[in-house]
């Protein structure tokens, strides 16, 4: 009887071991917010050496083109002023979402490249610290996130021109 318990024992201690450890390994998925901060560390050259090219949706990179280009240019850029507070989020759908960043300088202070290769639109919606919105996606509930492209209205091509709300 003694050994059945001790065989119990052992065995209930061998399932939560096992659990504990592929626990370690089952990582909660990456929020929408957490994606942005972690995209835009690495296309200022604080992250990946492909400056977030891998963390593009496939429709964006099919339209920059190359990663050679698109890792080249935006290498060229000074990144030193550009500073970002996350801001708001929410649901498009449960797979899109957008992102708002408050940049600090506002939409001036965002760089050309981010702006000329439309990566980012402008979020106006307060105009006391107006900055950018990405939209990111993720194929299904649990795949990776993705930057996708966002619509961009002549209102919001007008206000990435002229690097200001109005």
């Amino acid at each position: 009887m003694a050994g059945r318990w001790a065989g119990w024992l052992v065995g209930g201690i061998g399932v939560f071991a096992t659990l504990g450890v592929l626990s370690g390994l089952v990582r909660a998925p990456e929020s929408p917010e957490a994606f942005v901060d972690r995209w835009l560390q690495s296309v200022a050259g604080e992250g990946a050496a492909d400056r977030g090219w891998s963390q593009l949706s496939d429709h964006v990179r099919a339209r920059l083109g190359s990663d050679g280009a698109y890792v080249a240019d935006a290498s060229e850029v000074d990144w030193s002023g550009f500073r970002w507070h996350l801001a708001e989020s929410y649901a498009v759908e449960s797979w899109l979402w957008t992102v708002a960043v408050e940049v600090d300088g506002g939409l001036a202070a965002v760089p050309d490249f981010l702006r000329i290769e439309q990566l980012v639109g402008p979020s106006c919606a307060d105009a006391a610290s107006p900055g950018i919105r990405l939209m990111v996606a993720r194929d299904g509930l649990s795949g990776p996130w993705t930057l996708g492209p966002g619509a961009l209205t002549g209102t919001s091509e007008r206000a990435l021109l002229l690097g200001r709300c109005s």
